[in-house]
């Protein structure tokens, strides 16, 4: 199996907890395999379904630290687009791999915490994952 999924959540101090599932390769030193990771805010079971509002795609140049990213989904939630863009373009950066991020959110869903401590939590998670 080329790949594994794994799940975190983020409690944040500020707002709802933010679950992180994420898709990763077996083989750290593989660059062809990609990161995949999914956010959104924790849901107990009788809350409304979730869908995907934003999915973000970034991919690394060959021979240079430079990233070329792309929203696949994008919304006009700034906050939401954002993220997405933040931890793809981050992750393909640091561990020179294809990311593809998305953001889940039920109907009426508008908290928005610190997006600093989501991206900061979400690399540290990835990367202890990839380091294993």
């Amino acid at each position: 199996m080329s790949t594994r999924t794994v799940s975190h959540t983020v409690s944040s101090p500020v707002s709802s907890p933010i679950e992180l599932i994420a898709t990763l390769p077996t083989d750290p030193q593989s660059r062809k395999i990609p990161i995949t990771v999914i956010l959104g805010f924790k849901t107990v079971e009788d809350e409304e379904p979730m869908s995907l509002a934003s999915y973000h795609y970034a991919i690394p140049y060959r021979d240079t630290d430079q990233v070329v990213s792309t929203p696949l989904l994008d919304t006009n939630n700034d906050w939401i687009r954002d993220i997405t863009r933040q931890v793809a373009t981050i992750m393909c950066k640091k561990f020179h791999k294809p990311c593809y991020v998305g953001w889940s959110n039920a109907i009426g869903q508008h908290t928005t915490p610190d997006q600093l401590f989501v991206v900061k939590n979400c690399i540290e998670f990835i990367n202890d994952q990839l380091n294993k």
